[in-house]
């Protein structure tokens, strides 16, 4: 039944034509500007809105009785970061002094131990007075 329908459709022969319609295009060209204006008052009503709610920006006079002590202050902090800075540069440069110093003394320490236990690895030979002592013949009388 299905087949029956699509081959009734495809032996129809359709025209796809405008009807004489001579008024359409202008209501449509109407419509779009009415969409136009209606867009732009709702965008004014909008900036309108939120005007009021954000209260202007006053300018008001340069306070300079009260901002003296801020300004004051704000020096004062700032000179106390850069002495804060310059003191924890310097800490740093010590501390890497130190580290260095450290090194040396750890180097010279495995030296010292290497050297130690060499020479205790070595024969014992005795090197005193006394074994020179015993190892002279004795003078004849």
């Amino acid at each position: 039944m299905a087949r029956a329908v699509t081959r009734d459709l495809t032996r129809l022969g359709l025209v796809l034509t405008p009807g004489v319609v001579r008024g359409r295009w202008v209501a449509r060209c109407a419509l779009v500007v009415l969409g136009v204006l209606a867009g732009a008052a709702g965008l004014r009503v909008y900036d309108e809105s939120q005007a009021s709610r954000t209260a202007p920006l006053s300018v008001a006079a340069p306070a300079t009785d009260a901002a003296a002590p801020l300004k004051q202050q704000l020096e004062q902090s700032q000179l106390t970061l850069r002495v804060a800075e310059s003191r924890s540069q310097e800490l740093e440069r010590q501390i890497a002094t130190l580290v260095q110093q450290l090194r040396e003394s750890q180097e010279e320490l495995t030296f010292f131990k290497k050297t130690r236990d060499s020479k205790s690895s070595a024969p014992k030979t005795r090197t005193s007075r006394a074994a020179q002592v015993e190892a002279e013949p004795a003078p004849a009388p």
